[in-house]
């Protein structure tokens, strides 16, 4: 075969030229399907080194989520620590102390660090309660919980971090409004029900949902108010975490910032019945306000500024 096409070209001048045309189009063929193969086997180890590269960046970001540095970490402990230590000797403000200094530690901090650390505090008063001096009236406030939680949830859904900052800041400040003002009102279901929707408006987005209920038992002896407002607070606690998990605000990442706080929380516990033993209610109550208000404020300007 190959004489013959020689003979022919001997016949043919030109045939040397369309023989050497075609053996360029072959090669040029073959290296159009080499390169077409080395393009796919770049693609594909292009795309392996995106996934290789996207596993651990995802696995970090993960990771860092829970920005707090140790400093962080000393600073909230701390806040958590004082607000367990008022509340175990003077009967009232673990959030209304704790949470807007968290604030000023991290925003990330509240509300649902801070709820959930603040329920195992009440775990631990309501154990050294006396059970007998409950209020069973509470439950009206404890009905009112869900339409003002739901309501929370809705809002939190709606505000940006900015506006949740400055919500919590506003609230913080209400709350503060509440437990100083001293005034009067009487203590009956629709009332205890009006204060439960707004305690668990309040709760659910700043992490402060006493001063309401609070407000209708200021006049309570010591143990009705040990044993009927911590079991109340249990419940609306319990209730916010369910509404912040739903809205995506309690999972993994507020869990391991409740952990940082938990050591201080059982310090201040620990401390607290010296400073029951030492400081009168009324002494207290207006360096706590005082205290929460400026640091609600230090929010507020923190975010507007």
């Amino acid at each position: 075969m190959d004489d013959a096409l020689d003979d022919a070209c001997a016949l043919v001048p030109s045939c040397g030229r369309l023989l050497d045309a075609r053996s360029v189009d072959g090669n040029e063929a073959e290296l159009r399907r080499d390169e077409h193969s080395v393009g796919e086997q770049q693609g594909q180890d292009g795309q392996q080194a995106e996934r290789d590269t996207d596993g651990p960046t995802l696995v970090t970001e993960s990771t860092n989520q829970v920005r707090v540095t140790p400093a962080q970490a000393g600073a909230a402990s701390a806040a958590m620590a004082l607000g367990a230590w008022v509340q175990g000797g003077v009967g009232f403000g673990s959030a209304l102390v704790a949470a807007p200094l968290l604030a000023l530690v991290d925003t990330s901090f509240v509300p649902g660090p801070v709820t959930l650390v603040t329920t195992v505090l009440n775990l631990f008063i309501i154990r050294a309660a006396d059970a007998a001096a409950f209020d069973r009236e509470v439950r009206w406030s404890i009905g009112g919980l869900v339409p003002g939680t739901v309501a929370a949830g809705a809002t939190l859904l709606a505000l940006s971090a900015e506006g949740l900052s400055v919500a919590f800041a506003v609230l913080v400040i209400v709350a503060v409004a509440l437990t100083a003002s001293g005034v009067n009102v009487e203590k009956r279901p629709s009332t205890l029900f009006g204060a439960g929707v707004l305690s668990g408006f309040m709760g659910t987005i700043s992490g402060i949902g006493g001063p309401p209920v609070a407000l209708l038992y200021q006049h309570e002896s010591g143990p009705t108010l040990r044993a009927t407002l911590p079991r109340y607070f249990l419940v609306g606690g319990a209730i916010t975490m369910v509404t912040l998990f739903a809205v995506g605000k309690l999972g993994r990442e507020e869990v391991l910032q409740a952990l940082v706080l938990l050591p201080g929380m059982l310090v201040g516990l620990a401390g607290s019945s010296w400073l029951a033993g030492h400081v009168d209610r009324r002494t207290a109550r207006p360096f706590v306000l005082i205290l929460s208000t400026v640091a609600a404020v230090s929010v507020l300007l923190k975010e507007l500024l």
